[in-house]
Parts: C-alpha cells; sequence; structure tokens
C-alpha cells in the first residue's frame, strides 16, 4: 500500500502497532536537515501550487512539526516558498467522521490514531512497533507469566492537570470489561484475573493464565486511561464522553464539527515530547480527490489514504518521483457477515 504524505507518521495510536502503521512519505530535496525546525514551503508552477509540510508527527504521542519562513531561496535553485494559510496549524484528513473518540467504543484505525492524540496509555509502539514507556515509567514479569507489576511516572497528568492514577488505569480497564460499557474491545481484557494498586502509582495485573500478546494489547487505543470525574460528568451531562474527550494525551480536544473538521491544541502539560505546532486540524473530505486538490492548493499537509490512480503519477513527477517512499503497513481487512439474516 502507498501512502502519500507530506510529513512522516508514527502511530500508536498509539503508535504504529495494532492498528498499524501508515505507509508512505514524499520528502522535498532539502539541502540542509535540522532536527528541531523544519520549513514550510510551497512550490509555485504555472498551473499548480503544491504544498510541502514538513515535520513529525507522533500521534500516539507527541506530533512535532515548526515552519521556518527564513529560507534562502538559492538553496533550492531557484524555487519559491511561501508560508501556509497557517503555519500554526498542521491540517490533515479522513474520509470520513470518527464513530467516537472515546476509547471504549473505538474499535477502527482512523478513530484510533486520533484516541491516541488525546489519550495515554500505560505504554505504547515506538515507530518500530516496539514496546516503550508511556504513563508507565517501567514495568516487571513474574517468571510464571502471570502477573505484570507498572510503575507508574509520577509526573504523568491528565490534561486538566491531575495526576494520573493506578486507580485511573484499572477504572478505565474495568470501564471495558464492564458489559453495560458494550465495548467492542473488551476481549482485550479477557485474560485478566484482577487488578491491584498497592499505591497510586504501581498497578498490578494478575492474569488467568499466560498470554504473550497481553502487554502489546495494552498499548491499543481502547487500552488508553481516562479520568473517572469526566466520564462521570459526561453522563450527567447526557452528552457522551466520546464527543467532547479529555485524557493524558500531547493533544487536547477542542472542537468537532461533525462532518466538517475536529480541531485539537497542544496539551503544555504533558510530560513527555511536546508538540511543536500549538494547533491540529483533521477535516472531513469523504473524496479523495477533492483530497489531493486540496493538497496542492496548500490546504492540506497530509494525503493518506491516496487513490491508487494517482500513485504513478506521484511516483513519475518531476519533483516528487525520488522522494515517495513505502513502507509495510501492519492492519487487519475482514469481511463480516450477519449470519442473522437470510442469503437472498
Amino acid at each position: 500500500m502507498i501512502f502519500l504524505f507530506s510529513l512522516l507518521i508514527s502511530i500508536w495510536m498509539n503508535g504504529p502497532g495494532a492498528y498499524g502503521s501508515r505507509a508512505g512519505r514524499i520528502l522535498p530535496p532539502l539541502l540542509h536537515t535540522d532536527q528541531e525546525r523544519v520549513p514550510l514551503s510551497v512550490r509555485k508552477r504555472p498551473s499548480r501550487t503544491i504544498l510541502v509540510l514538513l515535520g513529525w508527527i507522533v500521534l500516539l504521542h507527541g506530533l512535532q512539526s515548526c515552519g521556518d519562513n527564513s529560507i534562502n531561496k538559492s538553496e533550492f535553485d531557484g524555487e519559491y516558498f511561501v508560508a501556509p494559510p497557517d503555519p500554526d496549524t498542521l491540517v490533515f484528513y479522513d474520509l470520513s467522521d470518527p464513530p467516537s473518540l472515546d476509547p471504549a467504543k473505538s474499535w477502527g484505525f482512523f478513530d484510533g490514531r486520533l484516541i491516541g492524540l488525546v489519550f495515554s496509555n500505560l505504554i505504547r509502539f515506538d515507530r518500530q512497533a516496539q514496546i516503550i514507556p508511556d504513563t508507565a515509567a517501567r514495568w516487571e514479569l513474574s517468571s510464571d507469566g502471570l502477573r505484570y507489576t507498572f510503575h507508574l511516572n509520577p509526573a504523568a497528568c491528565f490534561s486538566f492537570g491531575r495526576k494520573i492514577k493506578s486507580e485511573d488505569a484499572v477504572y478505565s480497564f474495568q470501564r471495558i470489561m464492564d458489559p453495560a460499557t458494550a465495548s467492542p474491545s473488551s476481549w482485550i481484557f479477557e485474560k485478566v484475573n484482577t487488578f491491584h494498586t498497592p499505591d497510586a502509582q504501581t498497578l498490578i495485573i494478575e492474569l488467568k493464565e499466560p498470554f504473550a500478546p497481553f502487554l502489546q494489547m495494552l498499548a491499543m487505543p481502547a487500552a488508553s486511561i481516562v479520568p473517572r470525574e469526566k466520564v462521570k460528568a459526561a453522563e450527567l451531562s447526557g452528552t457522551p464522553f466520546g464527543e467532547s474527550p479529555v485524557g493524558g494525551g500531547p493533544w487536547i480536544f477542542q472542537e468537532w464539527k461533525h462532518d466538517q473538521e475536529l480541531l485539537f491544541t497542544r496539551n503544555e502539560l504533558f510530560w513527555g515530547l511536546k508538540p511543536k505546532q500549538p494547533n491540529l486540524k483533521m477535516r472531513i473530505i469523504s473524496n479523495p480527490f477533492t483530497a489531493i486538490a486540496e493538497f496542492e492548493t496548500g490546504n492540506l499537509a497530509i494525503i493518506e489514504p491516496l487513490p491508487i490512480p494517482e500513485i504513478l503519477r506521484w511516483k513519475s513527477h518531476p519533483q516528487w518521483q525520488h522522494h515517495v517512499q513505502t513502507t509495510p503497513a501492519l492492519q487487519t481487512e475482514m469481511l463480516l457477515f450477519n449470519c442473522e439474516k437470510p442469503y437472498f
């Protein structure tokens, strides 16, 4: 699968693990590199303008991007570069509204990657799909494979300032396990026997039997840690928690205009790597060819998915043919049949 990016995405959703790492990017021919600041650029031609926004997105945790308009044009062989409409806002798109931003209701890739922006897990995936710390600074596994002990990072907190405690993780997991929640991801915790919280910074999870993939499952979006008081407040107000989510991730949810866009702002209290740009916008564009036009006119920074007929055009484009990269995508595709209905 080939996807067109103007920047490299690392997903967790919460990483490139169970939901996959989308696999492609186009990088312009920069003559210098700077890990802290990367230019926003627009290449102008007689018939079209193509926006290229360089940066890093860390979607399970820590999106980075920044602008630098002080570019020496001679370095780019006479090309003309101007700033995007809003250099403080990174804009990408999806084909449809996510069903929910509540981790307990999450089941797909696209809603999962957004959940990874707002929430944190005990652990997460890095870009190589390896498990690394998130809310949990370290952990141990007993010799019999039944007992996981997690030690929380004392700096970890929700976006409203309260420290994340071990009981928050237990509440989040038991909420998914509760049949009343009707979570499509309850299977993640099928092997769990019990939880223990010796103190606010320690969580012990005991399994019914050894289960090697369990640690990786805790990095899935559904295993995000949610604040009990915010979930209860949403229930009392009659507004689904997934419509106005609050978590401990690198981004803070701000607004959701259904079938139009979702807006996020940088979480200044995030204890990990903070995003470089202050704002993030996901537009809803049902037609990927419309999204391509938006990309070419400077209104999008990322194209994903890229329609198959467009792949050859971008790979043969004189500006981009040497900068299109492909990588494997880890994902599951399926056909679901409703066996309760007759065949015809």
